[in-house]
């Protein structure tokens, strides 16, 4: 599925039967995007992940209930990003006020 910005996203859900996840969300949203590692597992083997680099996906749409936290992740996070993304200063450009 893709959002209004043509990313692709998904709805994830989570255990929320003591409250904690929601409360976690909730404290940590107000600083930036509450980003999503998801890390792929074996049911023969749950030890360990099977890849390497887990998919960084951006959390949205939070909601919760007694039982569970829902929300929809994407893998970009676009509003966040600056533009232009190089930083234009003295440091990385001496001759800019020149």
């Amino acid at each position: 599925q893709t959002n209004a910005d043509g990313a692709p996203e998904m709805q994830i859900a989570i255990s929320n039967i003591n409250g904690e996840v929601f409360g976690y969300i909730n404290r940590v949203r107000y600083f930036g995007p509450v980003v999503v590692k998801y890390r792929l597992y074996l049911a023969s083997d749950t030890l360990a992940p099977q890849t390497t680099n887990p998919l960084t996906l951006y959390l949205s749409e939070v909601n919760a209930d007694n039982f569970q936290v829902t929300g929809r992740v994407s893998f970009v996070d676009i509003l966040n990003k600056s533009f232009p993304s190089i930083k234009y200063d003295v440091a990385n450009f001496p001759n800019i006020y020149s």
